[in-house]
């Protein structure tokens, strides 16, 4: 017995629809706070939110900005990510595509997508396109393309109606190594409200690192600074570990609770957080080349003065802004640092001209992208939901996966809770060992450490 299509219908009302397509971060990085943001933010559309994640695909439904749903389906040889992404296309008549990121999806997405007419607004958050490898981003390097890999970025910016960039320095990169016209920048307002903030007259400085705590993001050269100065600066993480960030906290042989202090946050509870550890200073040590960095964001709007490697956005607006001191190596952030740890008043030049520095806010964003996705939309106005219901073309194949999917209305929930019977075996057995008491606790770490 088939189930009537409303039930799938996250939509109550006529407004156009948007797909955002984003990858698997393994939480939420700077691309998936954007993405969710915008769709959010999007008062005059509806939005789907489409991203990877195990052997699944995630769909997130927001209803004029509102969260309405979220739903898991299922992925596999018979029925791949690209072909829900397209019948989802249709299903839905969905009248613009928002690419946010493709890791985790078949490049040639792009075109299937541009066969069936619909506008694509291609966000670049970072050099990926540039490198062509996650080993590669990793690193920093770019222009290690191949000619096979670089005609397809140019096929893919080819068939962008709209090329997006965060920052004047990744366009740069970019048009660098393609060489193509009217790319659009277009800055991320913060999230965060400026905020005054007033010189701590405390003795020791307190010095944090915002973030992803991985190798990456320059975790190394932040552990090189807790092992040299721990007794004289107090350290603080604010972020999710990262790859290695055990591994290398062993090297340095450092702890969590005795020689630095760690917390998460989320884009809500930032400021809470960095107000509670009283953060003096912020350092940004990544060396890959940053193509705009929220963190950095926050930083501003909190006017707290930051030390930044010499590579990326970042730096730029590092310079830009006058925020704090820029580093080439290792032995010239230690030397800031060691100057700032022995007079603490350097900071109070920064703080105060910060303060009087204000960002764009987010909501300047979301109207320049609420005016840009209207331009591209021509006729795809829904005065009511009868295609929807009247459309069996795709019906019984969307109807099946949402039928194995475990649909939410909390927007809070965990979306990667799926049924057990969704879940590989082994999955489920690390799973329920990471359950178990401390004994329990212990022995899937050993596992993972042997392995």
């Amino acid at each position: 017995m088939k189930t009537n299509m409303s039930e799938f219908n996250p939509f109550k009302n006529s407004l156009p629809r948007i797909l955002f397509i984003k990858h698997d971060e393994g939480g939420i990085g700077g691309t998936g706070i954007f993405t969710f943001s915008l769709a959010s933010g999007l008062n005059n559309f509806n939005s789907i939110v489409a991203y990877p994640h195990l052997d699944s695909l995630v769909l997130e439904f927001y209803s004029a900005g509102k969260f309405s749903k979220r739903m898991l389906l299922t992925v596999n040889s018979d029925y791949t990510k690209e072909e829900i992404i397209l019948d989802l296309i249709s299903y839905f008549e969905i009248a613009l595509v928002n690419i946010q990121h493709l890791i985790g999806f078949n490049l040639e997405l792009i075109s299937d997508i541009k066969q069936k007419g619909i506008p694509i607004v291609f966000n670049f958050n970072d050099l990926f396109f540039a490198t062509g490898s996650l080993k590669y981003l990793a690193k920093g390097h770019v222009d290690y393309l191949s000619a096979d890999k670089k005609d397809k970025m140019k096929s893919l910016l080819s068939q962008s109606d709209i090329k997006i960039f965060p920052s004047n320095f990744l366009l740069e990169k970019y048009q660098k190594l393609f060489k193509f016209s009217n790319p659009k920048v277009i800055p991320i307002g913060s999230t965060l409200h400026k905020h005054q903030n007033s010189f701590s007259t405390t003795d020791k400085v307190t010095i944090g690192f915002v973030g992803v705590a991985s190798q990456q993001k320059g975790l190394e050269s932040f552990l090189k600074l807790i092992k040299i100065f721990k007794k004289k600066i107090n350290f603080i993480v604010l972020g999710v570990r990262g790859h290695n960030y055990d591994k290398f906290c062993r090297i340095y042989n450092l702890k969590e609770g005795h020689d630095f202090f760690r917390y998460e946050f989320n884009d809500s509870n930032i400021k809470e957080k960095i107000h509670k550890s009283e953060i003096d200073l912020i350092v940004f040590p990544s060396r890959i080349p940053e193509s705009y960095s929220l963190t950095l964001s926050y930083a501003i709007q909190l006017s707290i003065p930051v030390i930044v490697f010499n590579t990326g956005a970042i730096a730029q607006r590092v310079k830009d802004y006058n925020a704090g001191w820029i580093f080439p190596t290792d032995k010239a952030l230690s030397n800031i640092v060691e100057n700032i740890s022995k007079d603490k008043s350097l900071l109070s030049p920064v703080i105060k001209h910060l303060n009087t520095v204000q960002l764009p806010e987010f909501p300047e964003t979301v109207k320049i992208y609420e005016q840009m996705f209207s331009s591209q939309i021509k006729n795809n106005i829904f005065e009511n939901n009868t295609n929807i219901q009247n459309s069996n073309q795709y019906f019984e194949k969307i109807e099946k996966t949402l039928n194995t999917a475990k649909k939410t209305t909390d927007p809070n929930t965990n979306p990667f809770m799926l049924e057990d019977k969704n879940l590989p075996i082994t999955f489920r057995i690390k799973r329920a060992i990471r359950r178990m008491p401390l004994v329990g606790k212990v022995i899937y770490k050993v596992y993972k450490w042997k392995r």
